[in-house]
């Protein structure tokens, strides 16, 4: 379906009307005898009237066939306009980087835009630039480059000025990265000053590096210091000053302006807003340690990319909550299911596991295999039938509470060299080669083998192998492994993702989110995927239990901390789930053990939505496929399924639940100044707000999924689905009354309390499978 817009319409209107009147000039002047482009003349014809009846009719033809035209096109326009583009292109120069991931996007900002409700979509300059047709896709350009170098700057410049004036937003951390070519031609410096002039400053290219000579003259707090302030009592804390000088003061928002005291040259605007979007220089975004390297925000990047992309008052699908309560998931590693734990010197640590921790918890956790472990279990002399380890992932995978996942057949730890790490016969083989050795050392494996088969079936044998070999050899007929658990490195490449792909398969792993004591700053935070041309990789939403030990060699009760990077992303901004995720050697010890447990215990202590890990990673994937359109201040989207939560943020008004379809609640979190939508998971729906609340029932808060929701005067009516200790909570009922709720069979009295809630406990063990819960009205 084609688009059209205003300008578009005016064209096609301006040319109808032409057309018509020269079919009207044609048609006379044929009948009065008149040359066909002469002045229409005073009619003497004795057909005078009756010609200008049928003219009269054509014109009235005519007005309706432009009216239809006016109303098609404007109709069509308001759907074009109406459809709410959230991808941004993140340019980047391959050539600036060895792997990918280094990226100052990807390492920085793409935490940001999945808090916004925004996608990227990378795009390598090396491999040109998209047409200003393929660009029409897109919201808008963000890039962060690392220097001023690349191939063919000229032409980029020209590119970047015109998807400007075609109305894409265009924000720039750093420098332009087009001043000259890789050769170290210079580009020609006024097309490079055009492109700020649209943005409403002058550029030139001076550069003071002396940060005696520098004074910040104007800063914007709402939008500077955010993790780390710019003015400590040591001092300002500037180091490079380059010349922006603000042209057009309506139109040019300068956030942070510094002076130098040897330049007769106004302020320099080092970051602004600007009609097209945004700049900032790269020293005055990221303050970065010399000593560890870690990084963080001088600028507030939540409220600059809102503001530069114009994305206030938006939607986002939100991956965080459901139901107004924020998601937990654990998923265990399958490493060191073997060994033997210390903790009372003669149970693998599976059993252990087992024993001491998956049937005592009352949440859900997603268990991993590695199938070599059990294929050479009786090497190790505390093993004598491996018929031990398979009894132990039986039992294990019998219990509710327990999701299967797979983590290799040989664990590899580099996907793209082959380097791996159990010798398995036939299938690897210890390396002998010095090149090998030193592919080995150089990757920092000094005990990894390599793979003796060719890649593609290697990668096939570690995926779909070893879930073969999970749902065959240790579950239950009642559950199906489907999820793959990435090992080593975490970085698959586009082969083996494909493997997942092609076989409807879910993954997850990598990321190693942290936002703690040691790293404190959302820099530290992964986006929720990697992405890879035609494929998704679902990152964790926290770091595991090796990082925090030092890679398992000291500090091994270090897991404890991972409780504050879940404070730190709940607070002030819900921007990950809770997510425990550690490997089986966590019980070798008994410090890293209790560590464990006392995760488990502060999450037992919180009001959490628990889910599996797989429907985790299927409410990542789908967020990323919902439509949003907005016409005349109504929300609508389509493909909602398994995300089920809608958010905006310092959003004061209510919810028209009436006028709205496809919503069943939400809740208003004040300590997040967020309101959270709760939808039906029908796929689509709309959203109107109201300055009042709704004076009708509905869902407040719920720790599962409420699927089915009918509301009439007389009753309320779900299907609840949960996982451990279960509640619903509903609102907009009268102050402390009394209401009865069946749920299955069985009814009771509940009390709603002064504020028009009430709390329904739900039966905690077994897990809520499905409970048909009704709340009488009336």
């Amino acid at each position: 379906m084609v688009f059209l817009n205003v300008n578009e319409i005016m064209s096609i209107i301006r040319i109808t009307i032409h057309i018509s009147f020269r079919i009207l000039r044609l048609i006379y002047n044929k009948e009065s005898g008149t040359r066909l482009l002469s002045p229409v003349p005073v009619i003497s014809h004795p057909l005078k009237q009756e010609v200008l009846n049928w003219l009269s009719k054509i014109a009235e033809m005519m007005k309706i066939v432009v009216f239809a035209m006016l109303f098609f096109c404007l109709s069509r326009s308001e759907c074009a306009a109406a459809q709410q583009n959230r991808t941004i292109l993140a340019l980047y120069d391959s050539s600036e980087h060895a792997h990918f991931e280094e990226n100052l996007i990807y390492k920085n900002l793409e935490v940001i835009f999945d808090h916004l409700g925004l996608l990227l979509d990378y795009h390598d300059i090396r491999l040109g630039l998209p047409s200003h047709h393929e660009m029409s896709g897109y919201r808008g350009i963000v890039t962060w480059y690392m220097d001023n170098r690349m191939n063919d700057p000229g032409t980029y410049v020209q590119w970047l000025k015109k998807e400007c004036i075609q109305g894409r937003f265009v924000t720039v951390f750093g420098p332009i990265g087009a001043l000259e070519d890789d050769s170290g031609l210079l580009t020609a410096f006024d097309t490079v000053v055009e492109v700020y002039r649209l943005w409403g400053v002058k550029f030139e290219n001076i550069l003071i590096s002396n940060p005696l000579l520098l004074k910040i003259k104007e800063h914007d707090s709402e939008f500077f210091s955010f993790e780390r302030s710019l003015k400590t009592k040591y001092g300002e804390e500037v180091s490079v000053y380059k010349q922006f000088t603000m042209l057009n003061h309506e139109h040019v928002d300068p956030i942070l302006t510094l002076n130098c005291s040897i330049l007769k040259k106004p302020d320099s605007v080092v970051a602004a807003f600007h009609p097209y979007g945004g700049y900032v220089m790269r020293e005055y975004a990221i303050y970065t340690n010399p000593v560890t390297f870690n990084r963080q925000w001088y600028l507030n990047p939540f409220r600059f990319l809102q503001r530069a992309f114009r994305w206030k008052n938006a939607p986002c699908a939100d991956v965080t909550t459901l139901n107004g309560c924020r998601i937990y998931y654990s998923h265990i590693d399958g490493d060191g299911s073997i060994s033997l734990s210390g903790i009372d010197r003669k149970s693998l640590t599976s059993e252990i596991i087992y024993n001491r921790l998956l049937q005592q918890i009352n949440l859900p956790v997603t268990v991993s295999v590695v199938e070599g472990e059990i294929a050479t279990a009786t090497t190790h002399p505390w093993i004598q039938d491996k018929s031990r380890v398979v009894n132990t992932f039986r039992k294990i995978f019998r219990l509710e509470n327990i999701e299967p996942g797979a983590h290799g057949y040989s664990h590899p730890l580099h996907w793209t060299n082959g380097i791996t790490a159990i010798n398995i016969n036939n299938y690897t083989y210890q390396p002998t080669s010095q090149k090998e050795i030193k592919s080995l050392s150089d990757r920092g494996y000094k005990k990894g083998v390599m793979m003796s088969h060719p890649k593609n079936q290697w990668e096939r044998r570690e995926i779909l192998g070893s879930i073969d070999y999970i749902n065959k050899n240790l579950l239950p007929a009642n559950k199906k492994c489907n999820l793959f658990q990435w090992t080593g490195n975490c970085l698959p490449d586009s082969s083996a993702l494909a493997v997942i792909d092609e076989n409807h398969l879910l993954n997850i792993n990598g990321g190693d989110s942290r936002y703690d004591s040691r790293w404190a700053s959302y820099t530290g935070l992964s986006p929720s995927v990697r992405q890879l041309p035609n494929s998704i990789q679902v990152h964790t939403s926290a770091s595991n239990e090796n990082l925090y030990t030092n890679l398992w060699t000291r500090n091994f009760s270090g897991f404890r901390n991972v409780i504050k990077t879940f404070e730190n992303t709940g607070y002030p901004k819900r921007i990950k789930p809770i997510n425990i995720y550690y490997h089986f050697y966590s019980a070798e010890k008994k410090a890293s053990f209790n560590a464990l447990k006392d995760v488990y215990k502060y999450c037992h202590s919180l009001e959490l939505a628990p889910l599996f890990t797989s429907t985790y990673v299927k409410t990542v994937l789908n967020s990323r496929s919902i439509i949003f359109d907005l016409m005349n201040d109504k929300w609508s989207w389509e493909n909602a399924l398994h995300c089920r939560t809608l958010r905006w943020d310092s959003k004061l008004l209510f919810p028209d639940l009436a006028n709205s379809k496809g919503v069943i609640g939400f809740y208003h979190d004040p300590k997040l100044n967020s309101l959270f939508i709760h939808l039906d998971g029908s796929g689509t729906g709309s959203l109107s707000f109201s300055k009042f609340p709704p004076e009708i029932c509905y869902l407040s808060r719920a720790t599962g999924y409420v699927n089915n929701w009918h509301t009439t005067t007389k009753d309320v009516q779900f299907d609840f689905i949960g996982n451990g200790s279960s509640w619903v909570e509903f609102a907009g009922l009268a102050p402390n009354s009394s209401y009865k709720c069946s749920l299955d069979s069985s009814q009771s009295s509940y009390n709603s309390s002064e504020e028009g809630l009430l709390r329904i406990e739900l039966k905690t063990k077994p897990f809520v499978k499905n409970v048909h819960v009704r709340l009488l009205l009336k």
